[in-house]
């Protein structure tokens, strides 16, 4: 009677799960063709319907964004493009679109005029995924160990061959430094600008002195929420307050 009964409920699941997945395909489907026919609206509506219900996948948010730049909205489509990079990392059309879309919106040229060391940090993060940054740091660390204990059991080696030693050193720092990369990304919050000219002020007030101005698809890091602002961060020199409304966290 147990066995029945545990047979019963996994069966019941079993239904459910289909039901889901054959609501999911449907409703992917219905938004494809709607983006195929031209209209975009219906086909954001249908695969934001898919998101808000936890059907989340690299297609979904990849299908959003072009139905999305389609619609003129190019910050909404950067961002939507940005969330499909986290399941499709090394999809080249993905890539394309938005490297693409960032010479559109001149994004480009913004991040060449940053500081040489924030180029780098922002290139890095957008060329290598969390899970990339990971396993280079802990694969250099593992490298790291296995060089010293060869060091360890080879005493002449480790006395004299001080390259050998400083290629050690070296290993265990950079694997340091790349952990604390990926330790910042994972808890690092960034959004997108999704108007087209976002005003960040020295505090959370409409009448707060203006700092500087953020355009289209900009790239920011999210420091905290409060009452409707968002406190935020462009680089290491530039920080404020923005609406909150302007603002979309990946």
């Amino acid at each position: 009677m147990k066995n029945l009964w545990v047979y019963g409920v996994v069966f019941i699941l079993s239904f459910v799960s289909h039901l889901v997945a054959i609501q999911t395909a449907s409703i992917f489907e219905s938004g494809n063709a709607s983006y195929s026919k031209g209209h975009y609206q219906a086909a954001i509506k249908d695969y934001q319907s898919l998101i808000q219900n936890n059907q989340k996948n690299g297609a979904i948010y990849y299908n959003l964004g072009n139905a999305y730049f389609k619609s003129g909205k190019q910050g909404m489509a950067l961002l939507q493009y940005e969330r499909a990079r986290q399941y499709l990392a090394y999809d080249e059309d993905l890539n394309a679109n938005i490297q693409f879309l960032k010479e559109h919106l001149n994004l480009n040229k913004k991040m060449s005029e940053s500081s040489w060391k924030e180029r780098v940090r922002m290139y890095s993060r957008n060329k290598m995924t969390q899970q990339t940054w990971e396993i280079i740091s802990y694969g250099l660390y593992i490298i790291c160990i296995v060089l010293v204990s060869i060091s360890i059991f080879n005493l002449r080696l480790r006395k004299r061959d001080m390259v050998y030693i400083s290629g050690v050193v070296l290993c265990f720092l950079i694997s340091i430094s790349f952990l604390r990369t990926a330790y910042i990304g994972k808890n690092m919050k960034t959004g997108f600008v999704i108007t087209p000219i976002t005003t960040v002020r020295y505090s959370p007030s409409f009448s707060g002195a203006v700092a500087f101005k953020l355009t289209e698809g900009m790239k920011v890091e999210i420091i905290r929420d409060h009452n409707g602002w968002k406190h935020i961060r462009l680089n290491e020199k530039q920080s404020g307050w923005v609406n909150s409304d302007a603002i979309i966290a990946i």
